[in-house]
This record gives structure tokens, sequence and C-alpha cells, in this order.
């Protein structure tokens, strides 16, 4: 009886102690275990974007935004030795496919959707972004649903959601124009090359403005839906880096 006493008094101790470690390893500093962990595993993370206002765009020789914030932030937190100049800025569909191919590195800001879920590891999200058809004004295009615009010359960013939106509708379209960047869609859409644009509303006028055309001659013809964006991590990046950025920039949405 003793034993089965002195036994129990033992396991009771245990679990105290078990119990104990994990609160007190709970209120570690994780950040300094994350770092630990990061240098020790001799990982040296990259970051991919596009010029892509409000989110992440170029002004005055620096790279700023919505989503820029975040990154930034969320690399302080983690005491991560990246600057927002580090940070490549390149047409969406050479950063998509340097992201995807090149372990370690991260793109911002994309959207998540079906199509590309197993194709990255994903941390957000950042922000909600919507997708429209931008025609000019002047060409009177009406847009009711989808099928309407089958007829109609489309300018697409390639791999943008814009372009994966348009793919989704069979039929579509009389002709599908992939674009390099939102600075060459802006010409073409002014210089009637193209009869609609399909991109986030936001950046197609910020493009326009920059290229120097009246953004009061175009408007929304149609809108998509909502997407929410995402950093997207190239599937070799170890979990615990996509673990941390999920954590941190929940913090960062959280306390907006």
């Amino acid at each position: 009886m003793v034993k089965k006493k002195c036994f129990y008094r033992a396991c009771l101790f245990l679990f105290i102690f078990v119990v104990f470690s994990m609160q007190s390893y709970g209120k570690m500093n994780n950040v300094e275990d994350f770092f630990e962990q990061y240098m020790q595993s001799g990982i040296k993370l990259k970051f991919v974007t596009e010029d892509y206002a409000p989110y992440n765009y170029i002004e005055n020789g620096q790279l700023i935004g919505v989503s820029t914030d975040v990154i930034i932030q969320v690399i302080k937190n983690l005491k991560l030795d990246i600057k927002a100049s580090d940070i490549q800025v390149l047409p969406w569909a050479r950063a998509y496919y340097t992201a995807e191919k090149n372990k370690n590195t991260a793109i911002f800001s994309m959207a998540r959707i079906p199509e590309r879920e197993k194709l990255f590891k994903w941390a957000g999200p950042l922000v909600a972004s919507s997708n429209v058809l931008i025609a000019k004004k002047s060409r009177k295009i009406k847009i009711a649903k989808p099928s309407d615009f089958y007829k109609y010359r489309v300018g697409v960013i390639i791999n943008d959601i814009g372009d994966v939106i348009v793919s989704r509708y069979d039929g579509c379209c009389e002709s599908i124009s992939p674009i390099y960047n939102g600075s060459d869609a802006a010409k073409m859409i002014n210089a009637d090359r193209i009869d609609l644009w399909s991109y986030n509303d936001i950046s197609a006028f910020y493009h326009l403005k920059k290229a120097g055309y009246d953004a009061a001659e175009y408007e929304v013809v149609y809108k998509f839906e909502t997407f929410q964006l995402y950093v997207g991590f190239n599937l070799n990046t170890p979990d615990f880096i996509v673990n941390a950025f999920n954590s941190e920039i929940s913090k960062i949405i959280k306390n907006k």
C-alpha cells in the first residue's frame, strides 16, 4: 500500500513538473527560438514582389505599400537581416516563377486560390483585393455577365489573378492578350490594342496615372470576386519559417 502511495505521489510530481515545464516553455521568447533555429539552418530567405499599388510598389526609388509595411515589420520582429532594398521588384510572371522554382524564396502579394494552393506554402492573409474589368468610357462597353466579355480583347498580366479569372470561363475570349506588366497594359488599353483589362482596380488606375493618362477616361465595367492576398513561400521552405511569418502577420493584422 505504501509503495502504491509513493508511486502515485511520484506520478503526480512528474505530472506537475511536466505541466510547469510546458507553461515555462510557452512563456519563452519564441522570436529568439526562431532566430536561433534560423541562424543554425544557414538559410538565406529571399523575397520577390511586383509593382502593384497600393500593396507593394516603388515610389521615389523606395519599395512601399500596405503589404510591404507588414512584411518589413515581420522581418524586424523576427530579427532577420533583410532590408526593403533587398526585396526584388520584378514583373509578376518572373517573380512568380522565381518563387515557385527557388527554395527559401517568398513572393507577395499573391491571391490564394485553388489553382495555386499546392504550389506554395502560405502565410497571411495580408489584405483583401478586388479584381475587375477596366475599359475606356468612350467605348461604352457594358458587361452584365461573364459571357458578355467573350467577344472582346482582354488584356491580362501573365500569371496574375486577373489572368486566372478570365481563363476559368469556357469560350473566353475572342482574344486574351498576355502582357508583361501593368505599365505595358496601361499603354495597350490607351492605344486600343485591348478592349478590356482584367486587373485590380486600384492598381490599374495607378498605372494609368503613372503612364500620364487621364484615369477619369476609364471605368470599371465588371467586378469579379474579392480575394485575400498572402505571402507565398516556395514549397522547399522549412515550416518553422512559414509558421513564424503566419504568427507575426496575424499579430500585426489583429493590432491594426
